[in-house]
């Protein structure tokens, strides 16, 4: 038994993606001597598709379960519920592992501490761009008002931590996450590692308006933090001079 196999359970959830999935589940086959456990939460999957998942993909053992649609938080809770290691990575449909190395360096790095993370590789399939993206000196402030984020497919939590903050919000539709990983940050530092672990496709829910994720992260703040200063002018101020930032920086 290895590292990621004692600590790490790689949760994905997918809806409908069979070619997606596979591309994922691929990306794993591959850490062929030390295994993170996998745990697979699919909606409207044919039951020709789980056989073909168990048969192709035996080697990674996968525990699969099969719930009705509710958006990819709700599946995401459900896959933390059944996390047994000490550590979880979210790693969803059409998402990819990059190297055994880099994951077990981040598992080794992290230790006892509750989260870390490493690079992570977006792909634009649009425009066929690649960018390696890496927030290597973490900042809680930029990270407060959204003008940087974790990517999540790149990051390591202390499962029973995460459960015992309730999870995901389901409020945030598209935040939950860097929602969580704030919550996370609020109490402890980030162990950060530059090589890359994942790779990310863009497109889809995550690309949205600059006012809508400074309002989000808003939101977040308020419920983490309180307001900036505990003033409401000052925090107001703050948060319209974040959203310039983000739209004169095309972020």
């Amino acid at each position: 038994m290895g590292i990621l196999d004692q600590e790490l359970t790689v949760v994905t959830c997918s809806r409908n993606d069979f070619v997606g999935l596979s591309r994922t589940l691929k990306s794993l086959t591959s850490f062929y001597s030390d295994m993170p456990k996998v745990v697979l939460v699919l909606s409207e999957y044919s039951q020709v598709e789980i056989n073909l998942i168990n048969s192709e993909f035996a080697v990674l053992s996968p525990e699969i379960y099969q719930i009705n649609p509710d958006g990819i938080y709700s599946a995401q809770n459900f896959g933390l519920n059944k996390v047994r290691t000490r550590l979880m990575l979210i790693l969803n449909g059409g998402d990819s592992l990059l190297t055994q190395a880099a994951l077990q360096l981040l598992v080794e790095k992290i230790g006892t501490s509750d989260w870390g993370y490493g690079a992570c590789r977006f792909v634009d399939p649009t425009h066929g761009n690649t960018r390696v993206y890496r927030y290597s000196n973490y900042s809680l402030l930029l990270h407060r008002v959204g003008l940087k984020f974790v990517p999540h497919p790149s990051v390591l939590v202390d499962a029973s931590k995460a459960k015992a903050i309730g999870g995901f919000d389901l409020n945030y539709k598209i935040a939950a996450d860097q929602k969580m990983l704030l919550q996370f940050a609020k109490n402890s530092k980030p162990i950060i590692i530059t090589e890359t672990i994942a790779s990310f496709e863009l497109g889809g829910a995550s690309s949205r308006k600059s006012s809508e994720i400074v309002d989000d992260f808003m939101n977040i703040s308020h419920e983490i933090f309180g307001y900036f200063f505990n003033s409401r002018k000052l925090d107001k101020f703050i948060w319209m001079f974040a959203l310039i930032l983000r739209k004169n920086l095309g972020r």
